[in-house]
């Protein structure tokens, strides 16, 4: 049976759809085998890992209010307006700028350890490394099953992606980028040319 979802009617595909996506975001449990996913399905299962649950949780990833404050911002900024508004509140500039930050940062360090795992296993399925590397950096524990056919290096980069992930990807580069004192002065703005 080569279908995920075999001879299941409509609504248990809905439901065990809906089921794979919220257990991609928390607990990494899988009720159909990820490895029989077509790559769309693969790359949804990859998105909702990245995002992972939400904040105060034990789940992993950028956490959902991380996206929702970006989203926001960025409907916001196209409708012209300098404050986020929502809920009868204004979201404060410092929580836009660490949303940004943890987006970024994670991005970056999502990219490096999937770059890593194509240089060191170059005849490995792209696809295959980047579920990997995503499942890794968001502690799902979600696996397509070729981390034993990884090599020794391979592993470490996952093992190394799985600590950031867990202990949060800014709190990692805080710990190496140390903090200065504050700065006790200040440069003219600049308007530098965007897009």
């Amino acid at each position: 049976m080569n279908e995920p979802f075999g001879d299941m009617s409509y609504g248990e595909r809905l439901f065990f759809s809906f089921y794979m996506i919220l257990s991609a975001k928390t607990a990494g449990y899988e009720p159909i085998f990820v490895n029989k996913l077509s790559n769309f399905g693969l790359l949804i299962v990859m998105v909702a890992m990245w995002i992972g649950a939400s904040p105060g949780s034990t789940g992993g990833g950028i956490k959902n209010t991380t996206i929702g404050v970006l989203v926001l911002n960025f409907i916001n900024h196209l409708r012209g307006r300098d404050k986020l508004f929502f809920g009868g509140r204004v979201i404060d500039k410092a929580s836009i700028q660490k949303a940004q930050m943890v987006f970024f940062a994670t991005l970056l360090m999502t990219c490096m350890s999937i770059l890593l795992l194509v240089i060191l296993e170059p005849q490995m399925y792209f696809m295959l490394l980047a579920f990997e590397a995503i499942s890794a950096i968001s502690t799902t524990g979600m696996s397509l099953g070729i981390t034993n056919q990884l090599s020794d290096a391979s592993k470490v980069v996952l093992i190394f992606t799985m600590y950031i992930g867990r202990i949060g990807v800014i709190t990692f580069l805080m710990a190496v980028f140390p903090q200065r004192d504050k700065q006790l002065f200040d440069y003219p703005d600049e308007k530098v040319i965007i897009g």
